[in-house]
């Protein structure tokens, strides 16, 4: 039965005793789920409060979450999903994951037919995906593909319709996620805007079951390690954004998860904050602490310069999972070469796609078949008396790359059935 507080943060007449800050959450009203958390109202309070001076007896009682053993018992149920996450296999496995969501009605369609059943858009249709550890992948597309809903998936915050996902060996829908995934939003609203930077981490702290001494260590480590120590008292609604994103990932971190989401971490940060942060996600969190990271985003270039791999997103389905530098030629034959030459191109060698000439000098882009044709081009311009003063291959443009799939994508959903 869960506990009742009173408005004091005390517990009210005929509930059981509990210090002022070593409440359980599950008697508090508390649910939580790897990352997201619904709290009652009376359980911030009872969290905010002062402490009451409570016989030993109940203290220890408390602490056991009033029965015995009950500390050992959840203890035990983590250590086993830590057990099942250490068997080997990829650390993310999603297989056919399809999930839909009803659409808004306006109130005039609710009235004018209130049993119809509203019609459902589909957000992922099909998703199959593997995530290896310790690997960065990036979730690349437009907004409405279907990423945020995939993260939402994995982290058990949303039920799929069909298929399956399974996180370091355990079912993301089992809800038993603690300890092994943390989930960094783009626009954090679940912290209490109204306490300290240092009382959200340890309330979150608290949540994740540890000690006092430990949630200490563990909330002044993070706090450092984010480059928060210095704002540590302060409110968090005088936060910057990114002030607030660096303490999101430092809840996210506080059961040293092996696997994070990140959904849009830099979306609201300026280039310099933005940049930072990228830096500070590949230098810390993947390469040092080998975490596996899949980072949901819409911007080419972060995707570019963060992510091992790249899966393309388009209307609910993944177009292309490689790495940058294939993400690029992806669909293309040939090479192409840029070139500055004395002289004129040869001709039948190639084909020209650009060309410009300053004074005596030409650049030009070339198009070949085959990078053997290259001796051939440039045996060809030596031919014909010209020279080269300066020559390197072209890399394909990732946006043009992701334009096309995204185009194709939308273009064979017109014509099907």
């Amino acid at each position: 039965m869960p506990q009742a507080w009173s408005t004091r943060g005390r517990p009210a007449s005929g509930a059981s005793t509990l210090p002022g800050k070593r409440f359980d959450a599950q008697r508090a009203g508390i649910t939580t789920t790897a990352c997201g958390i619904r709290c009652l109202p009376s359980a911030r309070r009872a969290f905010v409060s002062a402490d009451a001076p409570v016989p030993r007896a109940d203290r220890r009682r408390a602490a056991h979450g009033g029965q015995p053993g009950a500390r050992r018992r959840r203890a035990a149920l983590s250590l086993g999903a830590v057990e099942r996450a250490s068997d080997n296999g990829p650390a993310v496995q999603v297989v056919d994951l399809h999930k839909s969501f009803p659409r808004r009605r306006t109130v005039g369609q609710v009235l004018s037919a209130p049993w119809k059943r509203p019609e459902r858009v589909p957000a992922l249709r099909g998703i199959d995906l593997v995530v290896e550890r310790g690997e960065l992948l990036g979730l690349l597309g437009p907004n409405g593909a279907g990423k945020t809903t995939l993260l939402k998936i994995l982290s058990g915050l949303v039920l799929p319709d069909r298929g399956r996902a399974v996180v370091y060996g355990v079912p993301a829908e089992s809800g038993d996620l603690t300890g092994v995934l943390g989930l960094v939003h783009g626009d954090e609203r679940s912290f209490y805007w109204r306490l300290t930077a240092r009382e959200n981490l340890d309330f979150f702290a608290r949540l994740h079951g540890l000690r006092a001494a430990e949630r200490r260590r563990r909330v002044a480590s993070l706090l450092e390690r984010v480059e928060l120590s210095g704002e540590a008292e302060r409110r968090f609604g005088d936060f910057s954004s990114g002030m607030r994103q660096r303490l999101a990932i430092a809840r996210a971190l506080l059961a040293d998860p092996p696997v994070l989401l990140m959904d849009e971490p830099t979306r609201s940060l300026d280039p310099v904050s933005a940049a930072r942060l990228r830096r500070w996600i590949r230098e810390e969190l993947h390469a040092r602490d080998g975490k596996t990271i899949l980072l949901a985003t819409h911007n080419l270039a972060e995707a570019e310069q963060l992510c091992d791999r790249v899966a393309v997103v388009a209307r609910g389905r993944i177009r292309a999972a490689e790495t940058p530098a294939a993400l690029r030629r992806r669909g293309l034959t040939g090479r192409q070469y840029r070139a500055r030459i004395a002289g004129a191109p040869p001709p039948g060698v190639g084909r020209l796609v650009r060309r410009s000439r300053a004074g005596d000098e030409e650049e030009v882009v070339v198009q070949l078949a085959e990078e053997a044709d290259l001796d051939r081009w440039l045996a060809e311009l030596h031919r014909g008396g010209g020279r080269v003063l300066e020559i390197s291959p072209v890399e394909p443009d990732l946006e043009e790359v992701f334009e096309r799939l995204v185009t194709d994508d939308a273009a064979s959903a017109e014509v099907s059935p």
